[in-house]
């Protein structure tokens, strides 16, 4: 059962304007983990990403710093550390912070200590005294990097003592990537910190722990924090979807689902944001160049992304953006924030790429099936929010079959996902039909030029160029 932002036990002067960024209860998650973190307990939260877990942590850390006298506020006294798994989630829980913080008329300084930026910008704020923050939103290679230098050991145990909260956030996703080590060094300096510091136990902090799942990954991160005795565990999961979301699919002959996309992209609001998942780098960017060839942003297929001229996608119109593993940090964060100011309305996105990602979309489309029902409820969730609709459309070829019933029977709610009959092929727009030919013509011509027309062989360490061909799905 959800509870107002006041019955968490949130102070009233903060519960009483978060309204002003449309939050207008706790969700499941903050109406379970807020009260105990308020109460100082260590927690161990399993959530989904989208099910309002920022604000669950971040809430009680920033209440808790409204409350503290004008000279800790004046001081810039080092308050919490959350430790992200990705540098695009990482950036987003520091929007988030700054938007309460904002909401709540306060002056808390948020620092994003994220790889691929500033390493010297980011070190110089720990160090000046008058930029200092008192929340630092961290990926662990590069905190670590930070921490690790001796050249300023004694600013750095002075700031680092003072440590009140850690947040190791998406803690299976930090496992998966193999932090579980880094994290144990990073929490090591704290405590060498906290020791010279008289504290004898080394750790007096709150450790808050939120995981989508529950593995043994998650356990040993746990270890390594070394959380304490009679840590509290809540969970607020399901394999269902929301109702305010509408699912659906489409069965497609392979060779025609370009045409259904397309056919389903016209049919939309353009003003709406959509996602697009595939499964591989390749179809990452065909896709983003047919829809842009399609829709006339031929000037957008290119590797380096030049600034466009225009603030926002046309009315009428799709301008997509890819987002995939081969792409560099720069240029990963250029393209998220085109899709979030709305330069581009279109992300065509892999997994692997879109983790951390949780930024609100109107629709999501599954081009290609994802590899399970887990896969497929995480990639749909980005939809239907905060009491938001939105829509679902999977596109479902004749070798999906198995794929899909698999994916189907491990729903919770399969009853909403709907079929949804396709327009006959020849009974389609002709002038559409041959408008997508030579989109498809030029894509693959500017794959080519730009040598994005191959994929990795990674077993034979080949190069095999794509012809364009299409065959049975290997799931």
């Amino acid at each position: 059962m959800t509870k107002t932002f006041l019955e968490t036990g949130l102070t009233a002067s903060l519960a009483s304007v978060l309204d002003s960024i449309g939050w207008n209860n706790a969700t499941g998650i903050q109406s379970e983990a807020i009260p105990l973190l308020l109460q100082g307990k260590d927690v161990i939260a399993q959530a989904e990403t989208g099910s309002g877990k920022t604000g669950a942590f971040m809430l009680p850390i920033i209440d808790e710093m409204i409350q503290l006298d004008d000279y800790l506020h004046r001081n810039h006294v080092f308050s919490a550390l959350v430790i992200s798994p990705t540098r695009e989630l990482a950036h987003q829980i520091v929007s988030e912070a700054q938007r309460m913080i904002t909401a709540a008329g306060e002056k808390i300084r948020v620092l994003g200590v994220i790889g691929g930026e500033s390493e010297h910008l980011q070190k110089r704020a720990f160090i000046d005294t008058s930029r200092r923050p008192q929340i630092v939103v961290a990926t662990p290679g590069r905190l670590l990097d930070i921490l690790s230098g001796d050249d300023w050991k004694d600013v750095r145990d002075s700031y680092l003592k003072n440590l009140k909260h850690v947040v190791l956030d998406e803690a299976d996703k930090l496992f998966e990537s193999d932090f579980v080590g880094t994290i144990g060094q990073i929490l090591d300096v704290a405590r060498d910190a906290k020791i010279g510091a008289g504290i004898e136990t080394g750790q007096d902090w709150q450790t808050a722990l939120f995981s989508a799942t529950m593995s043994t990954g998650v356990t040993q991160i746990s270890t390594v924090a070394k959380m304490k005795k009679g840590t509290v565990r809540v969970s607020v999961t399901a394999t269902h979807t929301t109702e305010a979301l509408i699912q659906q699919w489409m069965l497609v002959p392979i060779d025609l689902k370009d045409l259904y996309l397309i056919q389903f992209l016209r049919k939309q609001d353009t003003a709406k944001k959509v996602i697009i998942f595939v499964n591989t780098k390749l179809q990452s960017n065909r896709l983003s160049f047919l829809i842009n060839n399609y829709w006339g942003f031929e000037e957008d297929n290119t590797i380096d992304l030049p600034d466009l001229n225009d603030t926002e996608a046309p009315r009428g119109k799709w301008r997509a953006v890819p987002l995939n593993g081969s792409m560099n940090q720069a240029t990963r964060t250029t393209r998220f924030r085109r899709f979030i100011d709305g330069t581009a309305n279109v992300l065509v996105a892999t997994d692997v790429a879109s983790r951390g990602l949780d930024t609100i979309v109107d629709i999501v489309v599954n081009y290609e099936l994802p590899a399970s029902s887990k896969v497929y409820v995480h990639r749909i969730g980005r939809t239907a929010r905060a009491g938001r609709h939105g829509m679902a459309m999977s596109l479902v070829s004749q070798y999906d079959g198995h794929q899909f019933i698999q994916i189907e029977n491990g729903l919770a709610n399969k009853e909403q996902l709907h079929q949804v009959d396709r327009t006959p092929a020849d009974a389609m727009d002709a002038a559409m039909v041959e408008h997508l030919k030579v989109a498809k013509n030029d894509t693959m011509t500017q794959l080519r030029d730009l040598g994005l027309d191959k994929v990795q062989d990674k077993k034979k360490g080949k190069i095999v160029k794509n012809k364009g061909k299409r065959g049975p799905k290997r799931m």
